[in-house]
């Protein structure tokens, strides 16, 4: 009933006298769930780590967990929620997130201020974003970036965009950039602007600044501003254009010295230079023409060729497609011609206090003779009453949004003046003047270079022969009272 010498089972003494309990053994001889089973190979019952099946027969691998325990990077890590990266450092405050940008030695680090704008990850697509991010690529890298998510703010648009022998230093880009060229601290904003030639908001090395879709797409003029979708989109070597507004100065190319404010004013302007434009689709007709000065929503809006205008006001000039030298001051003012002066419309009247003064200075004069225009002249002219029953009255002004246009309707009596006037009728001055074989510096036909139908009178013209006419009439009084002594 007892051993002589007592002996060790499972590290408990045994001498035969008792029974022993062995520790993770119960008393029926299975492994004891409850107990220690520091030398057991196999669990009874599998168990499941990180959806993985485990019984303790063999090693197993976790998804995105490399063999040294830390994140595998060419995983997918699709709900991780921490990044530990031990090896890796960076200047100031930030996260390191890898492989967001690839260069051609691997991957390449990607610097986010933790403190303000966080990385967002897309499950869906695999890709982070982030608002502000610095890339610090060496010399002679090329760095092809990832395609950005729509609406998202990322460092590039698609990985056709590579940067070669070239430093990226602090972008902030916004939208669709299709960056080239030399980028060095540079900032983006908007669908393609900077898209050739180094166009940023801020300073650049050909000194352009544009803000907008599509703005100075192609630019490689210097000393350009463009702020607006599209403004100064085609714009090659033109320097010191000034374009805000959706749409101003698109189709310039060589035009230099343009200023344009408002929406699609100077739109169509390709190579004419030195314009000012304020408003919107003011000279947004313009190509090739030069010096003009339109203020005013459609103001000089038809003009395409013609140079050294002036308009100020609502679609003032509004009528001149190639005309030179006119001014147009005050709303509706349209010219009939080149070379006028016109203000307002047809219900102005122009008032002055003192009179107005015309230049008789005979060093400005030549070939002076005494006028033929005389007595016989006047007294074939036809004193006349009139009330106004204006043609420009019945048109009609249609704006579309991108341009104007006149509409010109007959005359049906309805806007008829109620007011009679005093006055001659040009037509019935120049018969006189046929007839007489005469030359009347007052009578004026605009359509003879180019204007409109239009005739005119300058009354002013008439006093030189109405003072002849009463010299000629003093005259004869004088012969008839000495006839009469």
């Amino acid at each position: 009933t007892k051993l002589a010498t007592a002996r060790s089972i499972g590290g408990v003494s045994f001498d035969g006298t008792a029974n022993i309990e062995l520790p993770g053994v119960n008393s029926a001889g299975n492994q004891n769930t409850s107990g220690i089973a520091a030398s057991a190979t196999k669990l009874a019952t599998a168990r499941s780590i990180g959806g993985v099946s485990f019984d303790g027969t063999a090693d197993i691998v976790l998804p995105g967990v490399n063999s040294a325990g830390n994140q595998n990077t060419s995983g997918i890590a699709a709900n991780a929620t921490n990044v530990n990266i031990t090896s890796a450092t960076s200047a100031g405050t930030g996260i390191l997130y890898p492989t967001f940008a690839i260069d051609n030695s691997g991957h390449l680090p990607l610097f986010v201020d933790k403190t303000k704008n966080p990385l967002s990850y897309n499950q869906s697509t695999g890709e982070l974003s982030a608002v502000l991010s610095q890339i610090k690529p060496t010399e002679s890298t090329t760095l092809t970036l990832p395609v950005p998510l729509e609406n998202d703010t990322l460092v590039a648009r698609d990985t056709t965009d590579t940067l070669t022998n070239k430093t990226l230093v602090s972008p902030i880009i916004l939208g669709d950039t299709g960056v080239t060229g030399n980028l060095s601290a540079n900032i983006f904003i908007g669908d393609l602007s900077g898209n050739v030639n180094n166009i940023y908001v801020g300073f650049i090395e050909n000194k352009a600044t544009c803000v907008g879709n599509n703005s100075l797409k192609f630019n490689t003029g210097d000393f350009n501003t463009a702020i607006g979708d599209y403004a100064l989109q085609n714009n090659t070597s033109g320097n010191e254009n000034t374009a805000i507004g959706s749409f101003t100065l698109r189709s310039n190319t060589t035009g230099h010295n343009n200023t344009t404010f408002g929406h699609d004013s100077l739109s169509n302007n390709t190579t004419g230079s030195e314009n000012t434009a304020s408003g919107v689709v003011a000279l947004n007709s313009n190509t090739t023409g030069y010096q003009n000065t339109a203020i005013g929503v459609g103001a000089l809006s038809n003009n395409t060729t013609g140079n050294n205008n002036t308009a100020l006001g609502y679609i003032s000039n509004l009528s001149n497609s190639n005309y030179t030298n006119t001014t147009c001051l005050g709303f509706d003012a349209q010219p009939t011609g080149s070379n006028q002066v016109r203000l307002g419309n047809s219900s102005t009247t122009t008032y002055t206090t003192g009179a107005v003064q015309s230049t008789s200075d005979l060093r400005d004069k030549t070939d002076v003779i005494d006028t033929q225009l005389g007595l016989n002249f006047i007294n074939k002219l036809r004193p006349v009453d009139y009330k106004w029953d204006i043609r420009s009255d019945y048109n009609e002004i249609v704006m579309d949004g991108s341009s104007n246009t006149i509409i010109k309707h007959d005359k049906d009596g309805s806007k008829k003046r109620f007011r009679y006037h005093h006055g001659l009728i040009a037509q019935e001055v120049k018969s006189v003047m046929d007839e007489l074989n005469i030359d009347f510096g007052g009578y004026q036909d605009h359509s003879v270079k180019d204007g409109e139908d239009q005739l005119t009178l300058g009354y002013s013209e008439l006093f030189g022969p109405l003072i002849k006419a009463v010299q000629e009439l003093s005259s004869r009084l004088s012969i008839l009272e000495s006839n009469q002594t």
